[in-house]
């Protein structure tokens, strides 16, 4: 090797790294990536949003019981993932389309309720009819499973004489702190305001003035009004307002802290909001 052309090595290395600086700057292939990230990105929101089949405005079945309308699809503050805002048909719900103090939607106090997709089912029209006729059926033969044939008169006195017999014997076994008129043998029953449940931590009872999530912690709360000044606030926390009770009465406690008629209260709620 001549002492030019070693002489002249750095040179061209050199010349090398500049090119190769060069074709960086003609080619800015992290804002390409960056931006074809970002589209990737959107493109599967917006598939996740177009593959949904509930939409808004469509009939849906909350947590197989509740029916209503879709009036919101999107995400909220109050917890992760994909939410529906449904408007009820009935005053069963838990807002009136607000969660903690930000409007998602509007109906009537009540009325509305949030719940993940795994939760809600579009209502087709023989899956309504389906869902009328059953809820009727319950509403006046409470804790009977029958068929959808015409019955008897015969056949019909038979499950009046039983009913009322099954009534009585419940409503005997009655613990006597339960306000509730709902018995054992009616649907699966869930936790809501107005419930008299007993917390165990301090073997107090206290009423549910509020389900639903908080902004200091993630999950479902019960805010509860005890019947003595045991209780650690008025029904606030900070500078949010869940209920309304006297000082020293209110609480605000998981589910799994409370029992209702010996079942732990985790078991009796929902996980919508």
């Amino acid at each position: 090797v001549s002492l030019d052309s070693k002489l002249n090595c750095p040179k061209k290395c050199n010349s090398a790294k500049n090119k190769k600086k060069e074709n960086l700057k003609d080619h800015p292939i992290s804002s390409k990536s960056m931006a074809e990230g970002d589209n990737i990105f959107l493109s599967a929101k917006k598939k996740l949003f177009d593959e949904g089949e509930i939409q808004i405005g469509e009939k849906v079945l909350v947590v197989g019981q509740r029916t209503g309308i879709v009036r919101f699809c999107g995400t909220t503050k109050f917890a992760p993932g994909l939410w529906y805002g449904i408007e009820l048909n009935k005053p069963r719900g838990k807002n009136d389309g607000s969660v903690a103090g930000i409007q998602y939607f509007r109906c009537p106090p009540r009325y509305g309720v949030f719940a993940p997709p795994s939760r809600v089912q579009k209502l087709t029209g023989s899956l309504e009819s389906l869902t009328d006729t059953s809820s009727k059926m319950n509403h006046s033969f409470p804790g009977f499973q029958r068929s959808f044939s015409t019955t008897s008169a015969a056949s019909q006195k038979e499950i009046n004489r039983r009913n009322f017999f099954v009534k009585s014997k419940n409503s005997s076994l009655r613990r006597s702190w339960s306000n509730t008129t709902t018995t054992s043998t009616d649907a699966p029953v869930k936790l809501h305001e107005g419930s008299q449940v007993l917390l165990t931590s301090s073997s107090e009872m206290g009423t549910i003035r509020y389900i639903g999530p908080t902004n200091f912690a993630p999950g479902v709360w019960l805010g509860l009004e005890l019947r003595s000044a045991k209780g650690k606030n008025d029904g606030s926390v900070g500078d949010k307002r869940y209920f309304n009770c006297k000082p020293k009465h209110g609480v605000l406690v998981r589910p799994s802290r409370v029992t209702y008629r010996g079942i732990n209260g985790v078991k009796l709620v929902d996980d919508i909001c």
